[in-house]
């Protein structure tokens, strides 16, 4: 047997460190090179923009540095702006990671020539979208408002991935990658601190697997092996480690096709681990309910939203919605409205038949909200007694999104709030 650290073929492992959202614009073009595998993403915070839009994407990140330790990368990315840059320069030097500027890499990597489609983590999703929803905290509910964010696809894109809790599915989905490689087992095994659980197994038992599981669970590393010889020769038993934030596993593979079973069994370690992440995702997250807020706490919050505009770039617009006929279908609105709105919308009411909606994001991002909004407006109507289709809903509108004039701005929002009227 021996060991194969980087075969001719295999992508290269990257670490992404300290990206900032002039180097997160770089993600898709990342994500779309083929022969390279973003293996991590890390950030001092995970405010980062970098660890952000990672979380994403479905992306493995973390913000600690012993982190960079656990694995061996064939580059390290690392932002020419990071604020800790010297020491992590220190780092990788001495754990011999290369070290190159992200824009250099894309401009330069040697795989840039060919632009086949390659995987981008196992998300599905378009990845511009995604740096476009973090950069403006639009991440939505449900991923319902992003085309192509139905869920994570499998690796044959037909259909989701099992979740954690689902050992028949992930049964069933480890034997489709057998049969794809031609493999005679596969195992996928949890991780905990002390302890390690099968989740499930397609095919018998086998030894040198089982090794290799133990083995890559206690390192946190990579293990591919290769049949030299006898009647399996050229045959491969590989165990991949991979994490999100709330789990450990290992997947692993007996006796898979040599030419192309590696790429097929990185490529569902990847997938899995996207799988899972979103699946965590929507599982823990707690959106925070959007409240209606009086007319001076909605002030205050357009101010702050002025204040990020002007030293980060923000792009928010201010709505003014009108509602026509009857202010018991408004009030029957609001009971619901709230709940489907994003945790980074404000809403206020100055007027019995009027709506105040501070949105954040693009015309685009506000045009799901706005669908959103008259299909509630539509139960609402019906269901306080309205006749025929509901009116209407009357739209102004105050953008920042560019070169705007802030104070012209101001001045015209506060002409719709204050003061409120009863």
């Amino acid at each position: 047997m021996s060991t194969l650290d980087r075969p001719g073929g295999a992508p290269r492992h990257l670490v992404l460190i300290d990206f900032d959202w002039e180097d997160a614009d770089l993600l898709p073009e990342l994500l779309r090179m083929p022969g390279v595998s973003v293996r991590l993403v890390a950030g001092a915070t995970d405010r980062d923009a970098g660890v952000r839009v990672a979380e994403l994407c479905g992306l493995p990140r973390s913000v600690e540095l012993v982190d960079l330790t656990r694995e061996i990368f064939d580059v390290a990315l690392l932002s020419e702006r990071s604020p800790r840059r010297d020491q992590i320069e220190r780092l990788l030097r001495a754990l011999g990671t290369p070290i190159e500027p992200p824009v250099g890499f894309v401009r330069n990597g040697e795989t840039r020539e060919r632009r086949e489609p390659a995987h981008d983590g196992g998300s599905g999703y378009d990845a511009a979208q995604l740096i476009e929803a973090a950069r403006n905290d639009t991440f939505l509910d449900g991923h319902d408002d992003v085309p192509g964010l139905a869920g994570p696809a499998g690796l044959d894109g037909r259909r989701e991935l099992p979740d954690p809790e689902d050992s028949l599915g992930l049964e069933r989905q480890l034997a489709d990658w057998v049969a794809e490689t031609r493999a005679t087992t596969a195992v996928l095994v949890r991780v905990e601190a002390d302890a390690q659980s099968r989740l499930c197994r397609s095919g018998p038992e086998d030894a040198l697997l089982e090794s290799l599981v133990q083995l890559a669970a206690r390192l946190d590393m990579p293990h591919v092996l290769r049949r030299e010889d006898g009647p399996q020769q050229g045959r491969l038993w590989g165990a991949w480690p991979f994490r999100t934030e709330h789990r450990r596993a290992v997947l692993a593979v007996a006796a898979a096709d040599g030419e192309s079973g590696r790429h097929v069994w990185e490529s569902a370690v990847q997938s899995l681990c996207a799988a899972w992440s979103v699946a965590d995702h929507e599982r823990l997250a707690d959106p925070p309910r959007v409240n209606i807020l009086p007319a001076e706490a909605f002030g205050q919050r357009l101010a702050m939203a002025l204040e990020r505009h002007e030293a980060e770039g923000f792009r928010f617009a201010l709505h003014r919605l009108v509602f026509l006929g009857s202010e018991a279908a408004v009030d029957a609105l609001i009971r619901d409205l709230p709940d489907r709105l994003r945790g980074t919308d404000c809403l206020c009411r100055p007027a019995p038949d009027e709506l105040l909606l501070l949105c954040a994001g693009s015309t685009r991002a506000y045009a799901h909200v706005r669908h959103r909004i008259e299909a509630l407006w539509r139960q609402a109507w019906g269901a306080s007694g309205g006749s025929g289709d509901a009116p209407e809903i009357a739209d102004e509108r105050l953008a920042l999104d560019g070169g705007d004039d802030v104070r012209g701005f101001m001045n015209a929002a506060q002409g719709w709030f204050a003061p409120a009227r009863p």
